[in-house]
């Protein structure tokens, strides 16, 4: 079959809406729908919302390639329908209507049904649609675009159609599924428990991640092996502590202690839990990575999935694993699944060779639209003659510049093109920014460049 010429790949299953057009084999664009909408996320992850398509993300996206919905060849959605139908059980820890119970699960499967004719209301076409196993549509956004044809590639969430772990080994014609580990067993989930225990919402792994730096794992590990453990090359999660689909949290307030409230002070407790979270994530995603290996012995290891955002583990994998090179996509989270899903359609098992992927895959502006939005605020603006040179004295001066260039960047994390910039040597600079800037909490850290 080769390439199919065009095709659009969408995520909107769960949360982190998203589009992406692959033409000709080439990432021609993808974008988040949060940055049009500016609504964190793009939607509510709930069961009755898999049809609430990004709509301005496929506008950009089309727009971008100069593609009318009669040009596209194939619609990809990042989810399977009916691989969830088969793997579906009910849940006995879930509320009724929600995530797990049998009635959530009929209107969640509603939603899924709407998706086609979503697609033709916002399209005004027909469009086929292929459907792409969620973790597929994960581990295909990093092999297509990073690793040699060999690979092997681990895929880490909360959940897909029922699993929340794939280990998937590559070869010259397609990706093949090693092993996998479902529900209720999830490291994604476990995540979203402990922020939201901490205080904090279920999509706040990023901060519980930065707070564990200042916490002793040993305090809480005793704590955690009595819901979380390690076995052999799997990992066991307690749903009786865990109740995942459940706002209940005394269980874990036995081992723990009080949940936090969201203005209560955190307090030393509070990171030491967060380090006993970040350790046994260490040492799960070091066995995963281990028997990957010797399942598929290869140089070269990609990782997909939310847990692949986790910075603190990516590093340990680096340097204790057994792989020689680790590749990780800009947007391993679900929004990455709408590329993922737009490649593993567009390339067939015969294509060989790899795409030159970008993560600066989003809008751009021209200088006259920088000029015209600069003119409707009440701030004066300049053209210097050495941009570089200037910036650098504002930065020496400790000064802290944002700094906007090209095209935006896909996935959560800033990567120069829409970038704060600062003065690393000053020593109060990231209390500065956090707290007059981002307005966030002072232990949060940022990323040298």
């Amino acid at each position: 079959m080769g390439v199919l010429v065009i095709v659009l790949g969408l995520n909107s299953v769960f949360h982190e809406s998203s589009a992406a057009l692959v033409v000709d084999g080439r990432v021609v664009a993808a974008a988040e729908e949060e940055r049009f909408t500016r609504r964190k996320h793009a939607k509510s992850a709930t069961v009755d919302t898999a049809h609430f398509l990004p709509e301005k993300s496929i506008a950009f996206c089309l727009a971008e390639g100069s593609v009318e919905a009669a040009d596209i060849d194939r619609i990809s959605y990042s989810f399977d329908p009916d691989l969830r139908r088969r793997k579906f059980f009910v849940d006995t820890m879930s509320l009724p209507g929600d995530w797990g119970s049998r009635d959530g699960e009929d209107v969640f499967l509603d939603s899924l049904s709407k998706v086609p004719g979503a697609v033709r209301d916002s399209l005004g076409a027909d469009v086929s649609i292929n459907y792409v196993r969620h973790h597929l549509a994960h581990a295909a956004s990093v092999y297509y675009t990073s690793c040699p044809n060999d690979a092997a590639i681990l895929v880490t969430d909360g959940i897909g159609e029922s699993a929340t772990t794939v280990l998937f080994g590559g070869d010259d014609r397609q990706l093949r599924v090693l092993e996998e580990i479902e529900y209720p067993h999830s490291l994604g989930f476990l995540w979203e428990k402990i922020s939201t225990f901490l205080g904090f919402s279920e999509y706040d792994a990023c901060k519980v991640m930065g707070l564990s730096a200042h916490g002793d794992a040993t305090v809480y590990a005793r704590a955690f092996s009595e819901f979380v453990r390690v076995e052999g090359q799997q990992y066991r999660m307690d749903l009786d502590v865990l109740r995942f689909r459940l706002p209940d949290t005394e269980p874990l307030a036995w081992l723990l202690g009080s949940r936090r409230h969201p203005s209560e002070p955190i307090r030393q407790r509070h990171a030491d839990i967060a380090a006993a979270l970040q350790d046994i994530t260490n040492k799960i995603m070091l066995s995963l990575v281990r028997h990957i290996h010797e399942l598929h012995p290869v140089k070269d290891l990609g990782l997909a999935g939310g847990v692949a955002l986790n910075c603190t583990t990516n590093y340990l994998l680096k340097e204790h694993g057994p792989f020689e090179n680790i590749h990780i996509p800009s947007a391993p989270h679900d929004s990455g699944t709408s590329l993922g899903a737009a490649l593993q359609v567009a390339f067939s098992s015969e294509m060989s060779g790899r795409i030159q992927n970008s993560p600066y895959t989003g809008p751009q502006f021209s200088d006259d639209e920088i000029r015209r939005a600069l003119a409707a605020v009440p701030w004066p603006a300049e053209t210097p003659g050495d941009i570089c040179g200037e910036v650098a004295d504002l930065l020496c001066s400790g000064a802290i510049v944002g700094w906007f260039q090209g095209r935006m960047e896909w996935g959560p994390r800033a990567l120069g093109n829409r970038s704060l910039l600062a003065d690393p040597r000053d020593p109060v600079i990231r209390e500065i920014i956090n707290n007059k800037v981002k307005h966030r909490e002072h232990f949060r850290p940022f990323a040298p460049s």
